[in-house]
């Protein structure tokens, strides 16, 4: 496709007026924007006062709100009177997603209403996804948290900004759509992951260039992709930071990012349960975000006794909050100090959950995120024909398997609109194979990607 063809996308720009309304117009965006700019240069001790404050807050609110935890409490002969310093957080069990997942109804907020609520679930790649819930209220206050990371990036709120991460632009196979669409509202520039090649490269840069991009924003295997094919003609973007997440950051693919771009990465770490974020600063170090919850780190057990998991407390999801969650991740930490001026703790590294990349027969590789989006689309079209579990696993030489398990009224004829599916949704250059069974198989160690789709009949 020619640059000169690429037009606003109708449906693109009215998602972009709804996430304008309900990020920055509607909610409390702009006033939490303002107190975080503020709470980054408070002392220590004023940090550990607004935590405790808030802690104590979120306690209240459980007690009187979520059943679930007011069974906790209850057991244990807990009232929120017994929540005054933030180790008394402690007291409380840790939380895992299997726990979450039994209870999810006895999780919610009674005092917030359903037409309040919003659906969302965690990405899934490593296990099945997680329902959460969140009130339209917290999308707000999330999207204020991430925009400071974006200031310490030294990005402005209308810089434009281009996206290498799960949006689909048109069809995965479509090779004569078009591979980015522009959102004029919310400033940004969507560039499609599935359709990134040596032969698109420069398509992408060129608009980048044409809307003078500040910032690309993405998954540090696509972004990384992307300076591969194009070497140092990169730096036509004149980019001021590139911004990544979503998969572990290499040190490597860090360093070839910057060199290609010429131009800072800030990683950063966020959850969908929302209870951690993790940021890099102007200075190049990862911190804690404290105002967004309570980050325990936790000696891990072997084979990872050198790092520490991170069990998290966030303070902003009114609707569904998670009270000590483990996430699963892990960190490095650091003794360091930083020079930024902020009173925040340092870790060294970000050291996540395996997350691979599948490489597909051309050599393109597509990040471990991008994937679960590509086949949770194709899974969830599968749901609807006769078939009662649906599962897609990797092996690390990158071939896929997607495996079902056929109804009784399964026919000849719905083998075949899973095959067209499969056709239609996901990268032909894949090395993908479709698999009938009577049960999926278990996950065993050296899968790199496996999803389990529930489906609901």
């Amino acid at each position: 496709m020619s640059i000169s063809t690429l037009k606003t996308d109708s449906r693109i720009k009215a998602k972009g007026i709804q996430s304008m309304l309900i990020k920055r117009t509607l909610g409390p965006f702009r006033k939490r924007r303002k107190w975080l700019a503020r709470t980054q240069w408070m002392t220590a001790e004023q940090i550990n006062e607004l935590q405790t404050s808030l802690m104590i807050s979120l306690i209240e609110n459980i007690f009187h709100n979520i059943p679930f935890y007011r069974s906790i409490m209850d057991s244990a002969g807990l009232t929120p009177s017994n929540f005054q310093t933030l180790q008394d957080i402690q007291k409380m069990p840790i939380l895992n997603k299997d726990t979450v997942r039994n209870n999810l109804d006895a999780m919610i907020n009674t005092a917030v209403s359903p037409a309040m609520l919003h659906k969302a679930s965690t990405g899934g790649t490593s296990s099945h996804p997680l329902p959460v819930y969140r009130d339209w209220r917290s999308i707000g206050n999330e999207h204020a948290f991430v925009r400071r990371q974006f200031d310490w990036a030294g990005l402005k709120l209308n810089d434009r900004c281009a996206y290498l991460t799960w949006r689909k632009v048109s069809s995965v196979n479509d090779k004569n759509s078009k591979y980015f669409a522009y959102d004029p509202a919310m400033h940004e520039l969507i560039l499609s992951t599935y359709h990134l090649s040596q032969e698109t490269a420069e398509q992408y840069l060129h608009a980048i260039c044409r809307f003078k991009v500040k910032a690309l924003v993405g998954y540090p295997s696509a972004i990384y992709s992307l300076a591969k094919f194009l070497g140092h003609t990169c730096r036509k973007a004149q980019l001021k930071a590139v911004l990544t997440s979503s998969e572990v950051l290499d040190d490597d693919i860090k360093a070839a990012i910057e060199s290609r771009f010429g131009c800072p990465v800030f990683d950063f770490y966020g959850s969908a349960e929302r209870t951690c974020y993790i940021h890099t600063c102007e200075k190049g170090s990862y911190h804690i975000i404290p105002e967004y919850g309570i980050t325990e780190l936790i000696p891990s057990s072997k084979p990872y006794e050198a790092f520490y998991k991170i069990v998290a407390t966030g303070f902003w999801n009114n609707a569904m909050p998670f009270i000590r969650y483990d996430t699963q991740d892990m960190v490095s930490v650091s003794d360091n100090t930083c020079t930024c001026g902020r009173n925040y703790p340092v870790i060294d590294k970000i050291i996540g959950r395996e997350s691979n990349t599948v490489t597909t027969r051309s050599g393109r590789k597509i990040g471990s995120t991008a994937m679960y989006r590509l086949c949770k689309n194709a899974c969830s079209q599968i749901a609807k024909l006769p078939v009662t579990d649906i599962g897609v696993r990797s092996t690390k030489d990158g071939s896929l398997t997607l495996e079902y398990v056929p109804a009784d009224s399964f026919s000849p004829s719905d083998r075949r609109k899973i095959h067209n599916i499969v056709v239609t949704e996901l990268p032909n250059e894949l090395s993908l194979s479709t698999r009938r069974v009577s049960q999926l198989t278990k996950t065993k160690n050296g899968k790199c990607l496996s999803i389990i789709y529930p489906v609901h009949k």
